[in-house]
């Protein structure tokens, strides 16, 4: 078992996490209503992370921190350039499927890799749930689902084909094969230069998609829009760099499925941004869907262990 405070320290940055990712909905509804495609949206959100993270990272070797990623033994490399591509999937395949179905129902199936987390950790890792737990992951997804469909307007319908279905579950995928990478892969090197290295490699790897596939063109879009610009920038520093670092420190503290479960709490904040920021209505059956996940985030917190065990060459994790 975790000490506590490591838990509690853990948990924090996943609930932190979720409040930065949570920009990301709103905040890319206003990118795409000023023209950015979502292939766009994708490369520059993580380009301008990557750079984030340069100067970052670049500040704290500086200040004599050794730059970890020069000198990584093959099997690190391998898993670093693995989380990489499962990062740049998971954004094709999800904005890929919002194209096609319906944002709400693309979520709702996105959203099941908590569950998916679970069963991995059971099957590769021993970790069986305890009744707390799996109650918080019931609790979580019944209110993620909620707070999602509350977002569906009746006069616009349903877009549900089984391509976008696919795309929105592949995604699912490779969310689950990035935190299990995040969990075991890598550890010596400190989560900045990690997720440094995670977002570079997604940017290579996105650019490649793009010039096979074609919208390159779309890259330029912001160039010649200041305020969309903003908007991209704001994407890449908080709803992407600051995030990135904040989860794979909590996956290393509190193990992917805990820290998947207290990241279900990103589409309730989304929708709290959306109704500040936007003027979006929040509807009773979002509210309902809140207070589900909030139970499910505390009720997690009950639930013993949960953090992988470290060997005695792999610090704790820190940001």
């Amino acid at each position: 078992m975790q000490p506590r405070s490591r838990v509690l320290a853990g948990s924090a940055l996943a609930v932190l996490a979720a409040t930065t990712f949570a920009v990301n909905g709103p905040f890319s509804v206003v990118a795409y209503d000023l023209g950015l495609t979502p292939f766009g949206l994708a490369v520059w959100r993580s380009t301008i992370a990557t750079a984030t993270l340069v100067v970052f990272v670049g500040i704290l070797v500086a200040r004599g921190r050794p730059f970890q990623l020069i000198g990584l033994d093959r099997r690190s490399a391998i898993l670093l350039l693995l989380a990489g591509l499962s990062a740049a999937a998971i954004n094709l395949t999800v904005f890929a499927a919002f194209e096609r179905i319906t944002v709400a129902v693309a979520l709702i199936t996105f959203y099941t890799y908590p569950a998916m987390l679970a069963v991995v950790g059971l099957v590769f890792h021993g970790e069986h749930p305890t009744r707390a737990r799996l109650a918080a992951l019931a609790l979580s997804l019944a209110g993620m689902a909620l707070v999602v469909l509350g977002q569906i307007q009746p006069s616009e319908g349903l877009r549900v084909d089984a391509l976008g279905l696919l795309l929105a579950f592949v995604a699912a995928l490779f969310q689950v094969a990035y935190f299990s990478i995040g969990r075991v892969g890598f550890r010596h090197v400190p989560p900045d230069q990690a997720q440094l290295g995670v977002f570079a490699s997604s940017v290579v790897f996105s650019l490649a998609f793009g010039i096979v596939a074609g919208g390159m063109a779309a890259l330029a879009i912001p160039l010649g829009e200041p305020k969309l610009l903003g908007v991209v920038a704001l994407l890449g520093i908080v709803g992407a760099a600051i995030p990135g670092i904040l989860v794979l420190s909590a996956i290393r503290s509190i193990g992917p499925t805990r820290t998947g479960i207290l990241l279900l709490l990103e589409p309730v904040i989304a929708v709290v941004l959306a109704a500040v920021l936007l003027g979006q209505e929040v509807v009773p059956l979002q509210l309902v869907g809140g207070a589900l996940v909030l139970a499910g985030s505390v009720l997690v917190q009950l639930s013993p262990g949960g953090a992988p065990m470290l060997t005695a060459d792999e610090p704790p994790a820190t940001i």
